[in-house]
């Protein structure tokens, strides 16, 4: 570019034009970037195909293959570019094997290590398929009806519980794959079972885990008692309490009981000549509400009895011999025979 001076005095006697030349030059090489695989593995006699590259600044790149030969071996294809002002951009190469056969087969035994994650909560289909390569070559298989192509590593997410076939294959040969199959496990729901460890003294609940994650966060009346971290564990207990337990994972649901300290009563003797006498296990209550029925379902006796030394006297020497039907608190019934 060129820029001119001029200047005139008071007389207007004109100085003589002077002119600057500006140079304005590019000096930023371009950028190459390879497409597709690097390195490039081609099945013999398969013939040598250009995966591409691209110029930041849209340069004419100039591609030398001479390097390369149809034969089993490693071969070296570069790229170079310059702009408009010959800035050179720097070679980048890509590396091309000829292979004779399946590179799989003699691939090492554990080249593929595959893991899977289990769905975290039922219906979140979350699982996930994990697979790494040791070797890196240019790798496809079909996931779920999905397509996927990775050089070392590959993660699926997303899957349904079940069963998966994975066959992995090297890009650009025929019959050359690994196969084998995957299950993602279905979540876990929070199940088990409780069980009153009763005495005249105390009461436990026995809580059998039988699947659910830990931690396990046990409350009674809704108050935190404690957290176990094995799938067994007892639990001091009142009658009337509401114990509930619940896993790590919320959405594995919770285990729940209302505790009863009328499912351990003993009656004896039973059969009977006379008044008999219940047993209770360990329990604050003071008094128990007791019903007696006859075989026909008529109540013949019907009141509040006192609890002494966990201990309840019937009195049954009045009614005639029969079966009959001991309900405690309009809840757990009893078959006593009266001789």
């Amino acid at each position: 570019y060129t820029i001119t001076y001029n200047a005139s005095d008071a007389s207007e006697n004109a100085a003589a034009e002077v002119t600057r030349t500006v140079n304005v030059i590019d000096t930023t090489a371009p950028v190459i970037t390879l497409t597709g695989a690097n390195p490039q593995t081609i099945e013999l006699g398969a013939g040598y195909t250009e995966l591409g590259a691209t110029v930041d600044d849209g340069s004419t790149i100039v591609i030398d293959t001479s390097d390369f030969v149809d034969a089993v071996g490693s071969y070296t294809i570069t790229y170079n570019a310059s702009d408009a002002s010959e800035n050179a951009a720097a070679e980048v190469t890509r590396t091309v094997n000829v292979v004779d056969n399946c590179p799989i087969v003699s691939l090492p035994v554990d080249n593929f290590a595959i893991t899977t994650s289990s769905e975290t909560c039922v219906a979140k289909n979350n699982g996930r398929i994990n697979i790494t390569a040791a070797t890196e070559l240019d790798y496809t298989t079909t996931i779920n009806g999905t397509d996927y192509s990775f050089t070392s590593s590959l993660e699926v997410d997303n899957l349904e519980p079940g069963t998966y076939p994975v066959c992995i294959t090297v890009e650009g040969f025929t019959n050359c794959e690994q196969c084998l199959e995957v299950v993602i496990e279905a979540a876990e729901s929070l199940v088990g079972t409780t069980s009153l460890q009763a005495n005249i003294s105390s009461n436990t609940m026995l809580v059998d885990i039988k699947t659910g994650t830990a931690q396990y966060t046990v409350r009674i009346n809704n108050e935190e008692v404690g957290v176990y971290t094995t799938k067994s564990f007892t639990v001091d207990v009142q009658h009337g309490d509401a114990l509930e337990v619940s896993s790590s994972l919320a959405c594995e649901g919770k285990l729940s009981t209302k505790v009863s300290v009328l499912d351990e009563v003993s009656i004896v003797p039973n059969p009977t000549r006379g008044d008999v006498t219940l047993s209770l296990p360990s329990t604050q209550l003071q008094t128990i509400n007791v019903s007696i029925y006859n075989g026909l379902g008529i109540q013949v006796s019907s009141g509040a009895y006192s609890i002494t030394q966990g201990n309840v006297v019937l009195p049954m020497s009045g009614l005639p011999q029969g079966v009959y039907f001991v309900k405690l608190e309009e809840e757990n019934a009893f078959k006593i025979v009266k001789q």
